[in-house]
Order: C-alpha cells, then structure tokens, then sequence
C-alpha cells in the first residue's frame, strides 16, 4: 500500500513543485493569465492528494453509518448524478433500470451514495482505453428479503480467480492505487448487513452486486 500511496501524492506533488518554480518567471514578466492558470492546476493538484489521504483516512476509520428509513434509488440516483458530467466526456453510455416499487430500508444515503459512485468510477477507468462500445448499467430491484442495486459495464471484466481478491485490503491490479477502494466499499455494504460480490455482465465485463436486507416489510417508496 505505501507504494500506491507514494504513486498517488508524488505525481500531483511534483505537479506543483513545477508550477510553483514557474510562478517566479511569469511574475516577473507580468503575465496574470498564465500565473492564474498555474494556481487553478496548483489547487487541482493539491486536491488530489487530499483526495488519497481522506481515502486511507476513510479506510483506517471509517464513518459510523447514520442509519436513516428511506429509499435506495435516491443515493444511487445522487451518485450518477455526480458522475454525470465524467461519464458523458469520457464516452460511457449510462443505461438506467430502477425498480419504481422498492421497500424503504435502513441506510446511511450519504455511505451507500459513496460506494455507488466508488464502484461507477472503478468501471469508467476499467474501460478508459476500451475501443468497443462502452456501458455502465445500473439497476435496482427486491427479491423478497434484499434489495440489490447493480453496477454493469462492458469492459475486460474480473477474472474469476481474482473475484475474491479484488475485495482484500490494499490488493489491486492498477499501478499507483492504494487498493482500498473496494476493501472500504465492502466494509460500509457489511455495516449495513449487507454483501458485496463481483461476478461476469452479459457483455463480459465486470458486474458488481450491492445486497441490503430489508428485515421489516414497509410502505412502498418510489
């Protein structure tokens, strides 16, 4: 994990190492656009390594879920809603089959939110250099005792061998991850009572399945 770690913050590290020895330059030349631009990337690349280490934070201690009834399709539907704008540039067809008669269940929306958008983003980078047609779907639905939302994408898929894996702390397969991305992911959906797993989509990627108990049947929330 410390080399992922290392990865994560040194290249946006070294980013602002150049933009700051640039700084000098373009103040004595007075160019006020070119200073702001460095800023904006200083500021984005800053970011950056606040986002790995609030991910090793979350990680280390992760919040206490702040159980709430509610319905599950409206963090799923925050989640795309984020991710909106990234998956439009980036060419991924989004394809949407919410069940509209879900039973309400106890959640954290803000926790479940997260895993979602986890697992949206996981898919998108899974397929970034993909030349075929690229597909997220994801779809909620109740079989009597759980609700399940799933996430689908037509990349390469995880190897069977590897099902397991994917969910160990700090175990990945991409260079300069930390690797806790689905370990955390995980952790929050058991917190819940809940299963996440990893299986084949019907286009071969990779279909990953968030299960939640409903332990009390309730009024029905679309």
């Amino acid at each position: 994990m410390a080399a992922g770690i290392a990865h994560e913050i040194r290249n946006p590290l070294s980013g602002i190492n150049i933009y700051l020895s640039a700084l000098g330059k373009l103040y004595e030349q007075g160019d006020q656009e070119k200073i702001q631009d460095s800023l904006l990337k200083i500021k984005a690349a800053s970011a950056k390594i606040e986002s790995v280490i609030k991910r090793v934070m979350d990680f280390s201690r992760p919040s206490e879920p702040r159980f709430v009834r509610t319905g599950i399709n409206e963090p799923v539907e925050e989640a795309l809603g984020l991710s909106a704008v990234m998956l439009r540039k980036t060419g991924i067809r989004v394809s949407t089959d919410f069940s509209p008669d879900l039973p309400l269940c106890r959640i954290d929306p803000q926790l479940i939110e997260q895993v979602i958008l986890n697992l949206i983003n996981n898919a998108a980078e899974a397929m970034k250099d993909l030349n075929r047609e690229k597909i997220i779907e994801v779809r909620t639905s109740y079989n009597g005792k759980s609700i399940s939302v799933t996430v689908s994408d037509s990349g390469p898929g995880v190897p069977e061998a590897l099902r397991q894996r994917v969910f160990e702390p700090y175990y990945t397969t991409k260079s300069g991850s930390t690797g806790i991305g689905l370990s955390l992911c995980q952790r929050i959906v058991q917190d819940h009572g809940g299963s996440l797993s990893v299986s084949a989509s019907r286009w071969a990627g990779a279909e990953f399945t968030l299960r939640i108990p409903v332990r009390e049947r309730s009024a029905r929330k679309s």
